[in-house]
């Protein structure tokens, strides 16, 4: 079981890999990396199985879990492959985990691509669904 200091050291190191800079720290331990129009955390989440790499995504900020906007993530998630949509704590959230005991910095910048990627694919999308705009 990979033991979380190492695995956060690990997320650090694979993000200077892959950006070749140093990383930014947020207040809650993750890493904030920009990927293309998308700001990405990157952060570690402890389970009993082990330690995984989460990278997410906010996408929407300050919107209610209205019955129209939960059935628009879940028919925008039912087309994503690589990852989820979801709602929390009043905000769209696209994330995709990875093990931390067997990810490397390709495997990350490929999450990274993934979310970012979805992201921006259905951004509009949502945006035009929930808000009307």
């Amino acid at each position: 079981m990979t033991r979380l200091p190492t695995a956060r050291s690990t997320v650090e190191q694979f993000v200077i890999d892959l950006f070749g800079t140093d990383v930014a720290v947020d207040e809650d331990g993750d890493v904030t990396v920009r990927w293309d129009r998308a700001l990405l955390f990157v952060g570690i989440v402890d389970r009993d199985a082990g330690a995984f790499i989460r990278v997410r995504c906010p996408m929407l900020h300050g919107i209610p879990a209205t019955p129209a906007l939960l059935a628009e993530i879940d028919r925008l998630d039912r087309e994503i492959l690589d990852g989820r949509m979801y709602w929390d704590d009043a905000q769209v959230v696209v994330a995709t985990e990875l093990g931390a005991a067997t990810a490397n910095s390709e495997a990350l910048g490929r999450a990274c691509r993934t979310v970012a990627g979805v992201a921006d694919r259905f951004d509009a999308r949502l945006r035009e669904a929930v808000l009307g705009t």
